[in-house]
């Protein structure tokens, strides 16, 4: 699962618009013997540079900072036969 909130909207030095981005993602890693949660939490500004086939989205991340990059827990996988 993956929360994106949107914190503000601002001009760059440029003139263009940018966006404060923070990202919350949960990702379960399942191996055949455990499963894992991990978290992760992310910042970033979002600067539009309009879109393109090579840049659908029209967005340009800058200043990504991993915030959080960790397991949350881990469980053993009992094997049945």
């Amino acid at each position: 699962a993956v929360d994106i909130v949107f914190n503000r909207r601002f001009v760059g030095r440029q003139g263009e618009e940018q966006l404060e981005v923070r990202t919350y993602a949960r990702q379960m890693i399942i191996r055949q013997s455990n499963v894992t949660e991990r978290s992760l939490v992310t910042n970033c500004r979002l600067v539009n540079t309009g879109r393109s086939d090579d840049n659908p989205n029209g967005f340009m991340i800058e200043g990504l900072t991993i915030i959080e990059n960790k397991d949350l827990i881990t469980t053993k996988r009992t094997l049945s036969q």
